[in-house]
């Protein structure tokens, strides 16, 4: 009886303690990490070859990948997809030495037979607007199952950087293939950290973690929530109340109210050029003296510290400073109300005459700017219509040229002025990018960044875009405002967001 009693009593004990560990062990986890971002406008289309807004661009980087990518500060080409590369002596010919085992994330291996399917799509498009930064390329050919070689019609200054863009990444040629254009549109399949689970348009976006991605234990997040939320105000009280953990274009006098308590503010440096686009194709705004009337008269300063508290630069052109070859020597225009009435004077129209200013609805600080400048414009006799539109419609309505005047800005997608010269001064490029600028200068400045797209020596190189530059510069089809940072406000239980000054996403040690 009493080894009976025994024999309970240590079953009874090894009972508590087993009882006591199940209780006190942590358990395994089963939640996912889900990171919500709230940004002004939907994606419209996230085809890597036909996207061209930053809502289409920055994400597909979640997506995608290139054979390299940009560094972290957005001047340098670095491997991706590609271990190394060799280049000949002559500057002709690329050879990539590609990643062995890397998979797409529905589990099919990549291939050479898809990197050459993905350059000839983009190298072919009749439609692309990234096509004409590859037209250096004259074949891409397979050298063995793990290397790719391009050789090139000419040497390329640029063809290196062309090679970390969105545009240039690969996707399976049989998925391809199969969905065409229109479901690549829908549901682009790479080889990035994320893949797209769901899209539901003005609503929301959702990327998934990629199961297969080459880089073990990466991403940490497993899911990253992009909503769309139009009005600053509204995206501001949802990070504040935790209802979503980064918000994207934070109105610079909001910063302050953000950087305590249990949100923080990200300035990463950028690319990022603010301008006026003006329809060059409307006679008021064709003559150089009217476009630059309209410019001397806006108080550029007054505006910067209103809007960006002081925290932008005023811009000479769409070549950042972050870039290479930015011409430091320009000045930018003074407010000078004098020479704006002067100017007047001598076009078409003294009296002046009225045309509309299209903005995105919802942008706290594009309204801002949008009253200042019909203030300033009224002294001139220009009658400013302001126009609030939903971002989809603007955008079409610049695609189409269907604007008279516009808010926008410009990033560059590769640490190169290349994209300058190829869309901004280009005629077949956009029509100068939807300025429709025209006329001897446009004529001289394009035959300028043509053969700055071939030159080699960089010093003979810097000087044909300085030229670009001065030319731009003095004809004005866009109106040039500012260099503006990235604006990023989070909550403090984020770390890991990371956004490079091209405006590309890193998100794969993106957590909380």
């Amino acid at each position: 009886m009493r080894d009976v009693v025994t024999l309970n009593a240590k079953l009874y004990s090894a009972f508590l303690v087993a009882m006591l560990l199940v209780f006190t062990l942590p358990a395994a986890s089963s939640a996912s990490t889900e990171i919500t971002i709230a940004r002004p406008a939907d994606s419209t289309i996230l085809d890597p070859i036909h996207g061209n807004d930053n809502s289409d661009i920055w994400v597909c980087n979640l997506v995608v990948q290139g054979l390299t990518k940009s560094s972290a500060d957005g001047t340098k080409v670095e491997p991706e997809l590609a271990e190394r590369w060799d280049v000949s002596p002559d500057g002709i010919t690329y050879t990539f030495y590609l990643k062995e085992g890397v998979k797409f994330s529905d589990g099919t291996p990549v291939t050479t037979d898809d990197w050459i399917y993905s350059y000839e799509r983009l190298i072919t498009s009749k439609e692309s607007v990234w096509t004409d930064s590859f037209s250096m390329i004259d074949k891409v050919t397979a050298t063995g199952d793990n290397t790719l070689r391009f050789k090139l019609k000419a040497p390329s200054p640029f063809f290196l950087a062309a090679t970390s863009m969105f545009c240039a990444s690969v996707m399976p040629k049989a998925y391809c293939e199969k969905v065409g254009d229109d479901g690549i549109a829908q549901n682009p399949i790479g080889t990035g950290p994320f893949m797209l689970e769901s899209w539901n348009r003005g609503e929301k976006l959702v990327f998934a973690k990629n199961p297969y991605y080459w880089k073990e234990g990466l991403p940490k997040a497993d899911k990253i929530i992009f909503n769309v939320v139009p009005d600053d105000n509204t995206k501001i009280m949802q990070l504040q109340a935790g209802q979503v953990d980064v918000i994207t274009y934070v109105p610079f006098n909001r910063t302050a109210e953000l950087s305590v308590g249990r949100t923080k503010v990200y300035m990463p440096a950028s690319t990022y050029t603010s301008f006026i686009s003006v329809n060059n194709s409307l006679p008021e705004l064709s003559d150089p003296n009217v476009r630059k009337a309209l410019l001397y008269a806006i108080d550029r300063d007054a505006i910067n510290k209103v809007i960006y508290n002081g925290k932008a630069a005023l811009s000479t052109g769409l070549i950042s400073p972050a870039l290479p070859h930015y011409n430091s020597q320009i000045k930018p225009l003074p407010y000078d109300l004098e020479k704006a009435k002067e100017l007047m004077s001598k076009s078409a129209y003294p009296d002046g005459f009225q045309i509309s200013l299209t903005f995105t609805s919802g942008n706290f600080n594009e309204l801002q700017m949008a009253v200042m400048i019909k203030e300033a414009w009224s002294k001139i006799g220009v009658a400013l219509k302001l126009e609030q539109l939903d971002s989809a419609t603007v955008w079409s309505n610049w695609g189409g040229m269907k604007y008279q005047s516009l808010l926008n800005a410009l990033t560059s997608d590769i640490a190169d002025p290349t994209q300058f010269g190829n869309i901004a001064i280009s005629a077949l490029g956009r029509h100068c990018y939807r300025s429709d600028w025209s006329g001897p200068k446009q004529q001289e400045a394009e035959i300028y960044a043509v053969k700055a797209n071939s030159e080699m020596d960089p010093a003979k190189r810097a000087a044909l875009y300085a030229k670009v530059q001065e030319l731009y510069n003095d004809d004005l089809p866009l109106l040039p405002m500012f260099y503006v940072p990235y604006v990023v406000a989070s909550s403090k239980s984020v770390t890991g967001f990371e956004q490079n000054p091209l405006g590309v996403y890193n998100f794969e040690l993106l957590s909380k």
